[in-house]
């Protein structure tokens, strides 16, 4: 029963890192994002 609960804990933890992880990735890029739109608009101005 150990084991389960172990298991269980495990994939928790492991589902939670994975979204952080991917959230991490698209905030990242929404923010080169909106940096590139704001340079390239600076730029036209």
């Amino acid at each position: 029963m150990a084991i389960v609960s172990a298991v269980l804990a495990l994939s928790i933890w492991l589902a939670s890192v994975t979204t952080w992880w991917i959230g991490g990735l698209f905030g990242i890029a929404g923010l080169a994002a909106i940096w590139r739109l704001l340079a390239y608009r600076a730029g036209r101005s």
